[in-house]
């Protein structure tokens, strides 16, 4: 008699083929929320061209001399004419384009998914009940993938639930844009932009080190003076994209480098089990084609076509109150009030991590660390591919997430 898998969906039951077991996991609620706000902005794309020439309207015509135009709008307008000149020619194959998520699941089609069935708990509480199930129940070399990095807290809470040994200290090598511990008013509530320091002060993790993103050492320093205050164990470090950037090509002898000096220090320090967390935005913008939902200038882009315009109304004709008002919706947008140079990131190479991860293989057998958490019902968990969502243009951001995995499938054979 077939077994049950409690919570994963009966048409996914069966395991990648091979040695790794794919398993899709569903966002936090609140990322969830967010998720299905910028699909919305997704749908609404094709009025970018009406609205960009709205914009220019009221920035160029003869008529708007007589506005006052803040330094915020002109800015506004003239990033805005920058970014779409830029990518004008993309924009009819991107907003035809299938969704990252739909595109994998074809190449994968033996994925496990994670079922929502709501018996009651809350929903991020039964999708982590559901993993830890499957952690507990299900032999496997477990990898988990996800369209948020917030799937991260349920993967971590249900490997402490499910791991052989009880005293197993796990770090976490993150590749990633950002460095996902940012403080906000939406604390405390677990999104994916504080995921790993949600999992620090949780006693989730020992360590977290972040490779390949926007430089943050400034923050990096301060949450570690926090939780060193906290009494919390939890230590953060990143090897930023400007140390192993400088120019177009990544430096890897300085990437592999500083990944064994990380590994070592992990040793060091107490750490047991060391396991990855690649977020698909670490990856070059410009060559994956800006697919996905943050963080490049197609979602800028996609942030101007939201835009509530008097459409109705000649741009030269408006008056100053409806001007004011435009300005305020401007500056209000997410990408304007942030640093621009995070939506178009240098980005590592799709090669860069494949190199970093055997090489986190190897140096963890070198210093005696297991690469993965050994699980008690006899497989381990190794770690996630995630932000895999939105539009994919020319199918760019499915197939480098499948190259991905197949490459941690041959890391796995070798363990």
């Amino acid at each position: 008699m077939k077994e049950t898998r409690v919570g994963i969906l009966p048409e996914a039951e069966t395991a990648w083929v091979g040695d790794l077991d794919v398993i899709e996991i569903p966002e936090l609620e609140f990322d969830k929320r967010v998720t299905e706000s910028r699909l919305k902005m997704c749908e609404g794309m094709e009025t970018i061209y009406q609205k960009i020439s709205y914009l220019r309207g009221i920035l160029h015509s003869k008529g708007a001399q007589n506005y006052r135009l803040s330094k915020d709008l002109v800015r506004y307008i003239k990033v805005a004419e920058e970014v779409f000149a830029a990518n004008e020619n993309r924009l009819p194959e991107y907003i035809n384009a299938q969704l990252v998520e739909n595109l994998i699941r074809k190449e994968i089609p033996t994925m496990k998914q994670i079922g929502i069935y709501r018996n009651g708990s809350t929903r991020d509480e039964e999708i982590k009940n559901a993993l830890s199930t499957d952690f507990r129940r299900n032999k496997g070399n477990k990898v988990c993938i996800s369209r948020s990095h917030g799937a991260t807290w349920f993967e971590l809470k249900a490997v402490h639930e499910a791991k052989e040994n009880k005293r197993d200290q796990i770090a976490v090598i993150v590749f990633d844009n950002h460095v996902d511990m940012y403080r906000s008013f939406l604390d405390p509530i677990v999104h994916k932009g504080n995921i790993f320091r949600s999992l620090g002060d949780n006693g989730m993790i020992e360590r977290a080190t972040f490779i390949g993103g926007i430089d943050q050492e400034v923050m990096i320093t301060k949450e570690n003076d926090v939780a060193k205050k906290r009494g919390k164990t939890v230590r953060y470090k990143q090897i930023g994209i400007n140390n192993l950037k400088p120019n177009e090509v990544t430096k890897r002898e300085v990437l592999l480098r500083r990944l064994e000096e990380t590994i070592e220090g992990y040793k060091k320090n107490g750490v047991t089990s060391v396991v990855f967390s690649i977020d698909m935005d670490v990856l070059n913008a410009k060559k994956m084609g800006y697919t996905g939902f943050e963080y490049n200038p197609m979602e800028m882009l996609r942030y101007i076509s939201s835009l509530h315009l008097p459409l109705e109304r000649d741009s030269s004709e408006l008056t100053q109150s409806e001007i004011d008002h435009i300005t305020r919706e401007v500056v209000s947008q997410m990408w304007f009030k942030e640093d621009l140079r995070s939506f178009d990131p240098k980005g590592l190479a799709l090669g860069d991590i494949g190199v970093s991860l055997d090489a986190i293989s190897e140096n963890c057998k070198k210093y005696g660390l297991n690469f993965g958490v050994k699980l008690a019902a006899g497989g381990t968990y190794f770690g996630d591919v995630v932000e895999m969502g939105g539009p994919d243009y020319k199918g760019r951001t499915a197939t480098a997430s499948v190259a991905l995995l197949k490459r941690i499938e041959r890391i796995v054979q070798n363990q």
